[in-house]
């Protein structure tokens, strides 16, 4: 629907949280809820926001508490990372090699490796044509990574394309 807004004004100061006034109806059940917390600083408000989120729809740690990027350090190649889009002077598969090595060698804890949206074949608009590895940016193939290194593999995709390999209906 088109009636629920909320808003902040900088300058004022001032906090807006409700129903538009443009709203020329309002249907029988209709329900609006707004969550507003302030914490101590940045991090204490998104604690304190999660877990009354989840008090709130009956939802435990568990699931957080499982995912092994929140437990673990890992190496990250996703936008705004050293290497996103860009391998240095080889090819993605030596560098992770060479990231591999110098981890092991300064004693860094890494335990899985994500991959950014850099290394699969792509489609109209960037979409997933298919899902493997580029043979320019893995020549041994993805598992060859993991098979060295012992880390899983964390992969991204940004959608599939209309052109992906994976839906005969297209």
């Amino acid at each position: 629907s088109q009636m629920a807004w909320e808003g902040m004004d900088m300058k004022s100061h001032y906090l807006s949280f409700g129903l538009l006034g443009k709203a020329k109806e309002i249907p029988k059940g209709f329900e609006y809820e707004t969550v507003f917390y302030a914490g101590r600083d940045v991090n204490d408000a998104y604690k304190g926001w999660g877990r009354l989120m989840r008090e709130r729809y009956g939802k435990g740690d568990d699931l957080r508490e499982a995912d092994f990027s929140n437990n673990y350090v890992g190496y990250w190649t996703d936008n705004g990372a050293c290497y996103h889009y860009y391998p240095g002077e080889v090819n993605y598969e030596e560098t992770m090699m060479q990231v591999y090595e110098a981890a092991k060698q300064k004693e860094i804890p890494f335990r899985y490796l994500q991959i950014d949206s850099w290394w699969y074949f792509k489609g109209p608009h960037d979409g997933v044509k298919n899902w493997t590895a580029m043979p320019d940016v893995f020549p041994h193939g993805l598992p060859y990574i993991h098979n060295q290194t012992h880390w899983p593999i964390f992969a991204h995709n940004r959608w599939w394309s209309t052109e992906t390999d994976y839906a005969k209906q297209n």
